[in-house]
């Protein structure tokens, strides 16, 4: 299995047994409905709530650490890889391709080069930024055979990441539910109690869209590719 397969499983997990959680708690709420007003329903919601809101804690507590050593993993992998140094041949290539300034720029001929250097990533770059400044709308880096997202995106990445699963298994703290209870007291008037749901996944694209929606699908597949490497 994979690093990112990993993180999927884990994310996956926890998900399903947050949802559990909460399903508990609105069945439970539901049996006690036909006491809506009583003092029993008032202590059995409450009870509940208590309930839900500790089998939340332990949950945080026993599984949110798994996922930050996946992310530090992917961390020490990104910081052990090194840029792919470009062969003699792909640097005169690049160099022969580059060297006129302020010349007409041959399009056939770069378009041709950049198939040439689809095993260097770096040389791609340098081409579509040549390419670029002479007026020429490239996607060189498109063509190389190498898909993994560069090194420090990936980092970048990474960083993000452990923000949005911080924020993705805090938000079900004490005061996080706390203030919403308040929000939808203020803004709906009902009674004050409230299972937080959330947007559900069943793959890899659909979990990314929800903690990281900044990246799209080609984004994800890169990065993955970047830390499974």
């Amino acid at each position: 299995m994979t690093i990112s397969e990993r993180f999927f499983e884990k994310m996956k997990e926890y998900q399903d047994m947050r949802k559990k959680i909460v399903d508990n708690f609105e069945n439970r709420k539901k049996t006690i409905s036909s006491t809506i007003g009583s003092d029993y329903y008032n202590q059995e919601l409450q009870s509940a709530q208590e309930k839900m809101m500790k089998e939340l804690d332990n949950l945080r507590n026993e599984k949110g650490s798994a996922l930050f050593d996946i992310l530090d993993l992917m961390e020490s992998r990104s910081n052990e890889r090194r840029a792919d140094i470009p062969t003699e041949e792909q640097t005169r290539l690049l160099q022969a391709a580059t060297m006129i300034e302020n010349g007409e720029v041959d399009e056939e001929y770069l378009d041709s080069v950049a198939y040439a250097l689809k095993k260097s990533p770096v040389c791609l770059a340098v081409l579509e930024k040549y390419a670029t400044s002479n007026g020429l709308n490239k996607d060189y880096r498109s063509l190389s055979d190498d898909k993994r997202m560069s090194i420090e995106s990936t980092r970048n990445v990474i960083q993000s990441l452990k923000q949005s699963v911080d924020d993705f298994i805090k938000s079900d703290t004490e005061k996080e539910i706390a203030d919403i209870i308040q929000r939808r007291a203020e803004r709906y008037g009902d009674n004050g109690t409230v299972a937080p749901k959330r947007d559900l996944f069943d793959d890899n694209d659909k979990m990314y869209s929800i903690i990281a929606p900044w990246m799209n699908s080609e984004d994800v597949t890169s990065f993955c590719a970047a830390v499974d490497s």
